[in-house]
């Protein structure tokens, strides 16, 4: 799954960062790594592991249901959260933006956020989708583009949120 992750999240740009009033989690994106803020939530958050790839990086924290995606100049790019048993992962359990809930099904979650901008998957992998002026996407668990009972696997969030 980190494969087909990584090759969607490589579309959304990261020109934003989020601001200090939000999700102290998703007020990483666009961090240096280094910075006190980065430093201090890492620490704190306990153990991970390192996964590596050509073009970046994560940090795995599989306890707390969250990856934090850095590009090799040290700045957290995507911060992910997952569903219970994604990729291995225990239950994100923090706020999200937009009351969303890491529970919730896709006619949920579009009654909360909309049409998104972005979709794909095909039926090949999971179906995904982007609401790119909310630097947000979701990854599903299941293949159907039409099944709007389609449970959240993981939420990368790769830019501001417009609240």
């Amino acid at each position: 799954m980190k494969k087909a992750k990584i090759g969607f999240v490589t579309f959304l740009v990261v020109s934003f960062a989020f601001t200090s009033g939000d999700n102290e989690l998703i007020g990483l994106v666009g961090q240096p790594l280094g910075s006190e803020s980065a430093k201090s939530f890492i620490a704190k958050s306990g153990v991970h592991t390192e996964e590596k790839f050509d073009d970046c990086y994560f940090y795995v924290f599989q306890k707390k249901g969250f990856d934090l995606r850095m590009s090799y100049g040290d700045t957290i790019t995507t911060v992910f959260v997952f569903a219970a048993g994604a990729d291995q992962h225990k239950k994100y359990s923090g706020e999200l933006p937009y009351e969303l809930k890491i529970t919730h099904n896709r006619k949920a979650v579009e009654k909360i956020l909309g049409t998104p901008d972005v979709t794909g998957g095909d039926g090949v992998i999971p179906y995904y989708c982007a609401w790119e002026e909310k630097g947000l996407a979701i990854t599903y668990q299941s293949l159907d583009t039409t099944d709007m009972r389609n449970k959240i696997h993981h939420i990368s969030f790769s830019g501001k949120p417009n609240k």
